[in-house]
């Protein structure tokens, strides 16, 4: 299974409310696996900075950045208040209070 179609699963599952299937998080969870994350501290006047790279493979740096976004984005607040945004959005939008700027 390709991460795009795992990602997809995911999400679309998270936007229906529904659960997703084991199958999605365990390959999701592999990728995660696979693309080990390191970081760089560097020291720089207004602070220390931290650098994420991916450790070794190709597969690490191009797949890796990517099922770290998606893992971030699912365990973080901003997953829940962009989907409440939209429910919002919607509402007004079936129920023709939304006027189009």
């Amino acid at each position: 299974m390709e991460l795009r179609e795992t990602l997809y699963g995911i999400f679309n599952a998270a936007s229906q409310r529904i659960a997703s299937t084991r199958k999605n998080l365990q390959h999701l969870n592999r990728t995660l696996e696979q693309a080990p994350l390191r970081f760089e501290v560097r020291r720089e006047k207004k602070g220390f900075p931290c650098e994420r790279r991916a450790a070794g493979t190709e597969f690490a740096t191009l797949l890796g950045p990517v099922a770290w976004s998606a893992a971030e984005l699912l365990t973080s607040e901003k997953l829940r208040a962009n989907k409440m945004l939209c429910e919002r959005y919607l509402r007004l939008v079936i129920s023709g209070q939304y006027e189009e700027p």
